[in-house]
């Protein structure tokens, strides 16, 4: 028989044939030992596999394995995320200290106009965002984001004044962003080893901490429109529009835990320094993240 492990396609050199002679050769079902005139080069080396590497006299061929190159050697992503943040929002402070106690002393039963602020403060900021990154080795990472998010308060009240005549109030506030930036991220014990894993406590153990810094450009939009009537008096109208370009920095720590064969869950903690309006909108931020390795 040739002297090889698996049959390969097109037209290739065999090695020659072990000659073997009926009824001598083999005992019963026992195959004797191999003859001393056939020449070493001729069999194949005693470390050869059958299932990654085809030996043949003067040609390897090696099949890989699909299952490791899919799960160690892909190197892009793509993530899908989340960010809780908390900024400072104080832009918003002449509502709670001018507007909101003029209404009150003219109408004790008002309530405070409900902003962004609020929503903040009742941990429903979430703006998502999308991205790809690579990895450029064990230890360092790199990624692209974009995003953006929108959101609108309004607090709409008729309450009793001191005039006896009901006091309407309608203050709505809106807020945008759309953001963009690149980040760079380093894992001081190696990036996470991707594999099957079971359990919620393997996945912990196997988790991964990191240090990032994020450069982000952002174009914040804020719209507010006031409305305020006395009975019949008609309403007073205000409206209030700015846009700005700003920059901010973030740095994070965090953790990469591995969930399937190509998917990690990322979870980050940081706070965003801004370079304009940092009054407004600097703060931490909490993210949440599901990459997904693609190639």
């Amino acid at each position: 028989m040739a002297a090889i492990c698996a049959a390969p396609t097109g037209k290739q050199e065999l090695a020659p044939a072990i000659p073997v002679k009926a009824g001598r050769d083999w005992e019963g079902a026992r195959p004797r030992a191999p003859r001393s005139d056939v020449k070493a080069e001729d069999r194949l080396p005693p470390n050869s596999r059958c299932d990654g590497l085809l030996a043949l006299r003067g040609a390897e061929f090696i099949l890989p394995n699909a299952e490791t190159e899919t799960a160690e050697q892909r190197r892009w992503y793509v993530f899908i995320a989340a960010v809780n943040a908390y900024p400072k929002l104080e832009s918003e402070r002449p509502i709670r200290n001018l507007f909101d106690p003029l209404m009150r002393a003219l109408a004790p039963g008002q309530d405070p106009v409900r902003t962004v602020g609020d929503l903040r403060d009742d941990h429903l900021l979430w703006p998502p965002h999308v991205g790809f990154g690579y990895d450029l080795s064990e230890h360092w990472g790199v990624q692209f984001q974009l995003g953006y998010t929108a959101g609108k308060v309004r607090t709409v009240q008729d309450k009793r004044s001191l005039f006896l005549l009901p006091l309407h109030t309608d203050f709505e506030i809106q807020r945008g962003a759309a953001f963009a930036g690149v980040g760079l991220d380093y894992f001081p014990l190696g990036m996470v080893k991707r594999g099957d894993c079971h359990g919620v406590m393997e996945r912990l153990k196997a988790a991964r901490p990191s240090l990032g810094a994020r450069f982000t450009l952002t174009y914040a939009t804020y719209d507010a429109k006031v409305r305020v009537g006395l009975g019949p008096i008609p309403n007073l109208g205000l409206n209030f529009s700015d846009a700005w370009w700003v920059r901010s920095v973030n740095l994070d720590t965090g953790l990469d835990i591995p969930w399937t064969r190509h998917g990690l869950l990322s979870l980050n903690a940081g706070y965003n320094f801004f370079l304009e309006r940092g009054y407004d909108f600097e703060g931490p931020a909490f993210t949440i993240a599901w990459k997904h390795y693609v190639r």
